[in-house]
């Protein structure tokens, strides 16, 4: 573990250096609420945030992206990849945690390379939590309030400081570019960041709690549980919960013509299981058309199909879901009420 101290005072001067060589997204406020943004102005930067709308993977898989451009002579389509030089700045663990299940999914069996160039172009910044941001989190049921990988930099707020965990090579360069702002750090430190005594200050703060022992056998065990009709019956189908999730990745593939009809692009789009038309096929059949099948579709997805490939839910606790959701619907209380609490 290499550690620095840099004092809060001397941040913005950090910012703007980054800003010299990569674009700089970092949460800013709009109006009341928090959004993670591309910055050129260091004051806006706000490391104060709770919870941002929607979460730092848009800069990885972008709602929609370009995939290709093509012609209808029959000539090479040509792909369109970013590269662009990017730091994500002040991600709390959760949305750390996050994009390292993107990684499993897009660096997996079928590598995405859209999604690589991005992940290879972008520098992680993290920033700590010492309490949850808001009432709807439940990250220390996930196990994902703290966070040993998946950034280059962990900044951890002491007072009027940051203590600086430089993980990477990547993190250390760009820290030795900036030693001037940085000083070391003693024995004393170290023993605040003792991850037991993290653990201990953080647990005991949290209301919102998700129970996730054998999560993936209680969803086979509750199968045809009333309560999925209940909680169906309230669902909109709007796909807010999906588009505010760190780690939803299903998305839709459209060809587009110009109006010559001889150019034209394809484009990768974010889709939701709760819309009517996921799970329909040619034919016009559909697989799962009452709202209640599509709502427990989702969460046998996110918290059995992907315990059962990769050892862990599909769900970092950040609560986004449950907070943007217009109908009230709330993922601790469903799993509560499988579980007969």
């Amino acid at each position: 573990m290499i550690l620095a101290k840099i004092s809060k005072g001397n941040i913005p001067e950090f910012l703007k250096r980054l800003m010299a060589s990569y674009e700089v997204v970092a949460p800013v406020e709009k109006e009341g609420k928090f959004a993670f943004s591309p910055v050129s102005d260091p004051a806006k930067v706000r490391l104060d945030y709770d919870t941002t709308i929607l979460p730092p993977k848009q800069f990885l898989y972008p709602p929609e992206e370009k995939l290709m451009e093509f012609k209808r002579d029959g000539s090479a389509g040509k792909e369109t990849i970013d590269t662009t030089k990017r730091v994500l700045f002040g991600l709390h663990p959760c949305d750390i945690w996050g994009i390292q299940i993107l990684d499993w999914v897009f660096d997996g069996k079928f590598p995405d390379p859209y999604y690589r160039a991005r992940k290879d172009n972008t520098l992680i910044v993290g920033l700590n939590c010492t309490s949850p941001r808001n009432e709807y989190c439940f990250c220390q049921s996930m196990g994902t309030y703290t966070v040993d990988k998946g950034y280059d930099i962990m900044l951890m707020e002491e007072g009027d400081n940051y203590m600086v965990h430089i993980k990477t090579d990547a993190g250390n360069q760009v820290i030795r570019k900036s030693s001037d702002l940085f000083t070391e750090v003693s024995a004393e430190d170290t023993n605040i960041l003792s991850k037991d005594l993290v653990d201990k200050k953080m647990k005991a703060k949290f209301k919102r709690k998700l129970d996730t022992r054998n999560i993936s056998e209680l969803l086979d065990f509750t199968y045809g549980s009333p309560v999925w009709k209940e909680f169906g019956d309230r669902c909109l189908s709007c796909g807010a919960c999906s588009y505010v999730c760190p780690d939803c990745y299903c998305f839709n593939v459209k060809d587009k013509l110009d109006l010559s009809l001889q150019n034209g692009e394809r484009a990768r789009t974010w889709d939701c299981c709760l819309y009517i038309d996921f799970a329909r096929c040619a034919g016009g059949h559909n697989f799962r058309k009452d709202k209640a099948t599509r709502l427990k579709m989702r969460f046998f997805h996110k918290e059995k199909s992907f315990v059962d490939d990769y050892g862990r839910p599909a769900c970092v606790g950040c609560g986004r879901c449950i907070k943007a959701c217009p109908a009230k619907i709330d993922l601790t209380e469903i799993f509560a009420k499988l579980r007969g609490v």
